[in-house]
């Protein structure tokens, strides 16, 4: 055999060989890289600081059907309550002062509600007259209120209701108005007229003495006031303010009512000597007896 023939099989066998190896050899493991922990820490929210309670620039805003609900917080914002076909609101206050007494006997309405709750446009008197609530300021955390007032000038029994709306009651009947709400109503007993249980119209300074139920108009300082109840010692009377939201209880009520903000001034408690005492005016009980008492106006 020629010597170029021994040295190419011997090539042959050397890469032949080569090649065997790296086929049969065992691979190396696949280094795989270890898993990436991602960690994730949740911030606790920040406490929110509480909205201080703020003025609203509207008092009151008319619904669609026709009632009147007060801002609620602290943006002011104002919802209406889902018309009712002539069902009764629980969230609204409404009541009398005084609820009884002698003819003529004049009543204060009074109408509030929770933050956003309806309270009411129209008060039925029972007598077949009714009368438009009045508003007083609010602000957004406060409760809607709602005033009005009316002279009962014959005895009897009377059921005033609030309705969201305007509603045609019959005297001494049920209102019944389609998709109107019945947000409250109050009784109010109304006594016969005695000798003593009257008007009487005077002028700053002044004096009056007056029955229970009975009426001093104070015509230059706008307002009246009605002796509710005596004690040997002390006389309570209520206070009502006159404007262009109500009437003298002497003069003939006004065919409009103006919308306009008003101030409730609760029942006050005198005793003998003891002055209330308003920016204008003061009112002083000077002597009570078993059935009348005195009052001196300043």
């Amino acid at each position: 055999m020629k010597p170029k023939w021994i040295v190419l099989i011997i090539i042959i066998v050397v890469v032949a060989g080569i090649y065997g190896y790296v086929l049969l050899s065992p691979k190396a493991p696949t280094q795989t890289a270890p898993p990436t922990i991602t960690s994730t820490s949740t911030t606790p929210s920040e406490t929110s600081t509480p909205t201080k309670p703020q003025a609203c620039s509207q008092i009151a805003k008319e619904c669609p059907d026709g009632s009147y609900v007060g801002p609620t917080g602290p943006d002011c914002t104002f919802v209406c309550p889902i018309s009712a076909r002539s069902t009764k609101s629980t969230s609204t206050n409404f009541s009398a002062s005084p609820t009884s007494g002698a003819a003529p006997l004049s009543v204060q309405f009074t109408s509030s509600a929770p933050q956003g709750g309806a309270i009411g446009n129209t008060v039925n008197f029972g007598d077949g007259t009714s009368g438009n609530l009045g508003f007083a300021p609010v602000c957004s955390s406060c409760n809607a209120l709602g005033i009005v007032s009316h002279t009962y000038a014959s005895s009897g029994v009377y059921t005033a209701t609030l309705t969201s709306g305007a509603c045609a009651c019959p005297a001494g009947g049920i209102c019944n108005c389609p998709n109107m709400q019945i947000l409250g109503t109050t009784t109010v007993t109304v006594n016969s007229t005695s000798a003593a249980s009257n008007i009487q119209q005077l002028n700053a300074p002044g004096s009056v003495s007056l029955r229970q139920g009975g009426i001093a108009e104070i015509r230059n300082e706008s307002f009246y006031f009605t002796p509710q109840s005596f004690s040997s010692s002390s006389a309570t009377i209520q206070i009502t303010p006159v404007g262009c939201w109500n009437s003298f209880p002497s003069d003939t009520p006004p065919k409009v009512r103006c919308m306009i903000a008003t101030v409730l001034i609760p029942p006050q408690t005198l005793s003998v000597g003891q002055t209330y005492h308003a920016a204008n005016y003061g009112i002083t009980l000077t002597q009570i007896g078993n059935t009348v008492a005195t009052f001196s106006v300043k």
